[in-house]
């Protein structure tokens, strides 16, 4: 259907948008520029921030360079900006004037220096060198498109010329040329000479050249081999370069480059790559442990705690061995972002970001679609609901045949012949092929529409750069090697199904190229599959024989072939109709020339009427200079195209077009969806760039996007020293603790559904709660079910969630953030609670504080006349004068309709086993039936009697319980009356200045919330508090917080044997300050001694023994690997984890001091662990090899005054209780 007319073409290079502002020339002293954000105080923002221009928006300031040498021009994440400010005052404290330090180790004078670094550049150089000379670690974790590679080559340059050698590390083979791109750029090249590249068949290519020109290459194979085996460095070769690749297994490579950066410095570039837990980042620990110094560079170098253990050199000493994956889950956001804040102002991580104030995702749901899309969606959930039917019956088969080998094994008469009996049965991962199926499937979908949006971006001169991660044929791939994969339970939890597939799939020329129902076809041939391992024998497909098995596969092939057709090849099918639209317009004269749309992917093949055709082999830096120059109007990139990419509208190409990155595919990986922002958004650009995220309007998408936001989100945490983020997208988001807790109830509640939707529920708790399996798993299988069904189901998870926010807010807690304390705050007293560590140095080495802090509010607590009014008002709208006498209240009419309908409600909750409610609920012992029916009978007392003007009990922001005032209930509509998570109950707490809200299911499910019964005869008001006693007008508020190191105030609340202790809060000095803290409640403040403490330095632990404590080398409750040590009698014990735990003690053990120390000690082995004594007075050698080798030995909080009084924490006085004291 031809194309409606439209407006002409804007023209090839239109005027830019909007320039990026440039601030005016630097032209004052680094101290004085450093000035404003030096006095930011310790972890902090100002708040004065919407009159501020250094504050164009919430998430960033503009960065406040030291270095002098031109004008900056990027911004810096607000929660960073302070901390960032006192590293650079400290750094200028010590080396002096930073242009002249940082030129002079560069060997030139600063004007020579200024023509080729920013000062962005220049402060993150001298950071870089100046930690490298303490032997420390910096990470720079700029933004993509900021200039990292610059630092990079600045950093190698001074390194040569210091006499070191230097070992650069990446992630491709093409980032050799762009870091030789770099040194060349700032006249290095020369001075370093031919560098060494160990991968072999390598080439540096210089990139501003037409044709590639050939610059170095690695050496030829057999003379590389030679030269590595030997294990030394080559004369000649001061720069190494390697990709991660090469390190991926020990062997003579790690060994060799491990040799040459000995005494020197090594790089990790997307360092991101070499974190975790992988045989790469053993190699790249191995080589960084025999290196003078190092520097991480990567824009995502963080998105968990499992990855920031890679960075063991920045970290401080007391964290290096710490379970930091613990920390993370029980400290949250709170932690993250403290950490990171900490790491900047210590000066070993430095953020620069682009100017996010006209950023946003844009999510484009496709509404003009949407019921062809449900449609869709209608066809394909019965077949997969049947697959996961089909699954189920092979895993149960599959343990059938594992309980019959045991049998088998366990008659063999000797080992060997058990050995070879032994047999692993298992099937195919339903949910790592449903993943990959659904993505696959929205892409499908979402092809029109990003056409659509393509031409729309055309037309207003505009370039689109179409993200697709994955290919049909990947999928194809992934789905055939799924039985290769025993063990492997991919990506259900994450989406990343198809997270490690390249862009290449079974392609071959001539050959149809599959389309969906084929990925059904083979899904439905894997799923009813067994497969055996036996030995060391590759695993084997044995068809499952049973009749249901059977049955299910011919059902399934049939339902597949009423499949409708779905675009197979989004790639050709973007790229085709895009080009087919712009011939189109171009043939009516509406613009001047037709469109070309290119892609930078690793594709041989592409689709054309169906079948397989060769692509011609493309330089990927001729189709970057095609779009840059105007001859290529859209680029279709795929995961090949993540790194390495300037595709921004630069003030050196000719094509300055606003670019357009649509994300049609979203990728997987969060580091590789971060950094696919960064190919358009980048320095030196001229326009910003749009960014949009397709999405089908379907409920089942609603998961990906809010698992999206969450790994952004971790990851800016842990990044820019906060959560909150520019880069969020405006979508229902219940991935967290309490989606999770309502998935489960739902799930336990109506078993049928999570039968209908194949989740099994006997899992790990533990393992449930950290994965957040149950909302997992009910939004991603939410396909399996009808689309009325999904959405039924999906908008009462948000009711139940919102509702649940509300309770919790209706108490103090903020379950997606700092809690901001209102009003602007004093602090009126100050004691240390936890001393300094000298070993951890100035900034994570300073004490806690236990502070208190005050404020004056303006307060109008609601009166007794004020409830009275409002619970009169509430009755005569419910009618209450006529209904005072009934039976069951004010609410009789649907007390007895839901008593009717029981039978029907229960339904939901029937189990299979049972045939009907009537037998679930006679059957002996609890079942799911009998559960619901409880909670029902509960709905109906609280419905009999709840009623305005009646008075409960509930919890205040303290966790205090409190006597309050219903004031009114709100009734939902018919339909959803017998669900109690829709009828709203509004109460007041003397003291309240509005009424606060719960749903009648929070007075069903929690026993704090509690409604008083009235009497009969006896007024209502008989039983409410005395609301005129709170004081009102000004009136002064106090709170207790922990705060001066944050760190270690979010660990010690974190690690509390009663659970998370108190929580994060922000509050307004009265300076204007944005400070952060742990605030406690004050139903805890008389348990603080519960907090645990820790020490590092001996003659505290000796004092603490002593004293009666007990010191482990572990903070949780789990001491099974945990060195300890007491005081019993006269002697000083020591036990070391035995038995199954033993690898604890193993550093102990291989101690030649700690050995020494415990020479001549009585010892003993018991089952549990090893034990030494000796007298507590020559104790001291010992507990100090201890403290040595644990870092931090963990005892009872009640001791936390004898170890302050002992180190003398207390020396440095705090000021006299109840007079103000100067923030810090």
């Amino acid at each position: 259907m031809p194309l409606q007319a439209a407006p002409a073409r804007a023209p090839a290079v239109p005027p830019p948008v909007r320039l990026v502002q440039q601030p005016a020339d630097v032209t004052i002293s680094a101290s004085e520029s450093l000035r404003p954000a030096i006095e930011l105080a310790d972890e902090i923002e100002s708040l004065s921030q919407a009159a501020d221009p250094e504050r164009p928006n919430r998430f960033q300031a503009k960065y406040a360079p030291a270095s002098r040498v031109g004008r900056p021009i990027a911004m810096i994440p607000a929660n960073l900006a302070g901390p960032t400010a006192k590293a650079l005052a400290r750094l200028v404290d010590e080396v002096g004037d930073i242009d002249e330090f940082s030129a002079g180790r560069l060997g030139w004078s600063v004007a020579q220096m200024a023509e080729v670094l920013s000062p962005e550049q220049v402060d993150a150089f001298a950071l870089a060198i100046h930690a490298a000379d303490k032997g420390r670690g910096l990470i720079v974790a700029d933004q993509t498109g900021l200039g990292k590679g610059r630092v990079m080559a600045a950093i190698i340059r001074a390194s040569i010329l210091s006499g070191r050698r230097v070992v650069f590390f990446t992630e491709k083979e093409n980032l050799f040329s762009d870091i030789w791109r770099d040194l060349r750029d700032i006249g290095s090249d020369a001075l370093v000479g031919r560098p060494f590249i160990l991968n072999t068949g390598s080439r540096i290519v210089d990139t501003a050249s037409p044709d590639g020109e050939v610059l170095h290459a690695s050496l030829k194979a057999a003379e590389q081999k030679k030269v590595v085996a030997a294990g030394v460095p080559p004369e000649g070769y001061s720069l190494f370069l390697a990709t991660y690749s090469q390190l991926n297994r020990p062997g003579p490579k790690v060994d060799f480059l491990a040799a040459c950066v000995e005494g020197g410095h090594a790089i990790v570039d997307e360092c991101h790559n070499a974190a975790g837990d992988s045989a790469t980042a053993a190699g790249i620990g191995r080589i960084l442990a025999t290196s003078a110094s190092s520097t991480y560079s990567s824009a995502t170098f963080a998105r968990g705690a499992e990855n920031l253990a890679t960075y063991r050199p920045v970290l401080p000493p007391s964290l290096r061995d710490a379970d930091l994956p613990h920390l993370y889950k029980a400290g949250g956001h709170a932690f993250a972002e403290a950490l990171s804040q900490a790491l900047a102002e210590e000066g070993v991580l430095i953020r620069r970001e682009h100017d996010l104030s006209n950023i946003r995702i844009e999510v484009r749901d496709d509404l003009a679609r949407l019921e062809r899309n449900r449609g869709y969606a209608d066809s394909l959930s019965p077949i997969l609901a049947d697959l996961a039917r089909l699954s189920r019956i092979v895993d149960a088969l599959a343990d059938r045949m594992n309980e019959q080998n045991e049998d088998v094994v366990a008659q063999a008469p000797n080992a060997a012949e058990r050995k070879a009996a032994k047999e692993k049965w298992y099937t195919i991962n339903f949910g790592a092929c449903l993943a990959g199926i659904l993505r696959q499937f929205q892409t499908a979908l979402e092809v029109d529409h990003c056409v659509e949006i393509c031409v729309e971006s055309l037309r207003g001169g505009v370039k689109p750069v179409v993200v697709i991660e994955t290919t049909m044929e990947a999928l194809m791939r992934q789905l055939a090697e799924a039985a290769e994969r025993p063990d492997e339970a991919v990506g259900e939890a994450d989406g990343a199904a198809a997270d490690s597939a390249d862009d290449d799939g079974p392609a071959e020329e001539g050959a149809r190229a599959p389309d969906f129902r084929d990925a059904l076809r083979l899904m439905v041939d894997r799923m009813s599959q067994l497969i055996v391992k036996r030995d060391k024998a590759d695993p084997e497909r044995v068809p499952a024989e049973h009749d249901d098995v059977r049955a299910l596969r011919e059902s399934l092939i049939a339902r597949i072939e009423e499949f409708p057709d779905l675009p197979f090849s989004p790639i050709d099918e973007v790229r085709d109709r895009v080009e087919a639209a712009g011939r189109y317009l171009h043939e009516q004269g509406e613009i001047p020339a037709p469109w070309i749309m290119d892609e930078i992917s690793a594709r041989g093949m592409k689709v054309e009427r169906g079948g397989y055709v060769p692509m011609a082999a493309r330089d990927r830096n001729t189709v970057i200079a095609g779009f840059n120059g105007g001859r290529i109007d859209g680029l279709v990139v795929t995961r090949a195209g993540s790194t390495g990419l300037s595709l921004h509208a630069s003030e050196k190409v000719a094509d300055r077009r606003p670019r357009l990155m649509i994300e049609h595919q979203i990728p997987a990986n969060v580091v590789e969806r971060v950094q696919f922002w960064g190919r358009v958004n980048r320095r030196g650009q001229v326009v910003e760039p749009g960014f949009a995220t397709l999405s089908t309007g379907l409920p089942m998408q609603a998961r990906p996007l809010a698992m999206q936001n969450k790994k952004v989100a971790d990851l800016s945490a842990n990044v820019s020293g906060s959560a909150d983020n520019a880069t969020a997208m405006d979508v229902p988001d219940i991935l967290d603790d309490i989606g999770n807790e309502i998935a489960r109830t739902l799930l336990e509640e109506r078993p049928s559904l999570a039968e209908r939707m194949c989740i099994a529920m006997k899992v790990d708790p533990e393992a449930a709660e950290a994965e957040l399996y149950f909302v997992n798993k009910i939004l991603q299988r939410l396909v399996l079910l009808p689309s009325d069904e999904q959405d039924a189901l999906f908008a009462e998870m948000l009711d139940l969630y919102g509702d649940r926010v509300r309770e919790l807010e209706a108490i103090g807690r903020h379950p997606h953030g700092s809690r901001e304390l209102e009003g602007a705050w004093r602090v009126v007293e100050r004691e240390v609670f936890a001393g300094a560590d000298p070993r951890d140095g100035e900034v994570f080495g300073r004490p806690v504080f236990l502070t208190t802090i005050e404020t004056l509010r303006q307060t109008k607590p609601l009166r007794r006349a004020d409830v009275a009014a409002a619970v009169a008002e509430a009755n005569q709208r419910l009618g209450a004068g006529t209904r005072a006498e009934r039976s069951y209240g004010l609410f009789e009419e649907d007390v007895l309709h839901l008593k009717r309908i029981r039978e029907q409600l229960l339904e939901h909750a029937l189990p299979r086993r049972f045939e009907s409610v009537e037998h679930a609920l006679r059957a002996p012992g609890p079942n799911s039936v009998k559960i619901a029916d409880a909670r029902a009978k509960r709905f109906r007392e609280i419905l009999a009697y709840v009623r305005p003007g009646l008075s409960l009990s509930a919890p205040d922001e303290d966790g205090r319980q409190v006597t309050g005032v219903v004031v009114d209930v709100r009734r939902p509509s018919q339909d959803e009356m017998h669900l109690p998570g829709r009828w709203t109950v509004r109460y007041v707490l003397p003291g309240d200045e509005k009424p606060r809200e719960i749903s009648i299911a929070t007075l069903v499910r929690e026993q704090n919330y509690n409604l008083n019964e009235p009497m009969r005869g006896r007024p209502l008001e008989k039983g409410w508090p005395n609301l005129d006693a709170i004081p009102g007008g000004r009136v002064k508020v106090e709170r207790k917080i922990l705060d001066g190191n944050l760190v270690a105030a979010v660990r010690a609340a974190a690690e509390s044997s009663e659970g998370t202790f108190g929580s994060a809060v922000a509050f307004k000095g009265e300076d204007g300050v944005r400070r952060k803290g742990v605030l406690i409640p004050k139903s805890k403040q008389n348990r603080l001694h519960n907090l645990p403490g820790s020490t590092s330095e001996p003659q505290v632990a000796l004092a603490v023994l002593r004293a009666g404590a007990r010191l482990d080398s572990t903070a949780g409750s789990d001491k099974s690997q945990a060195v300890s040590m007491m005081v019993e009698g006269r002697s000083l014990v020591i036990q070391l984890p035995g038995g199954r735990n033993r690898k604890a003690s193993k550093a102990y053990l291989a101690s030649e001091t700690f050995l020494a120390a415990v020479e001549g000690a009585t010892s003993r082995d018991e089952s549990g662990y090893r034990e030494y004594r000796l007298p507590v007075d020559a104790g001291a050698p010992a507990a100090a090899a201890v403290l040595e080798l644990a870092g931090r030995m963990h005892f009872a909080g009640r001791f936390r005054k004898v170890a302050l009084e002992t180190a003398g924490a207390n020396d440095a006085k705090p000021e006299p209780a109840r007079r103000p004291v100067a923030m810090v």
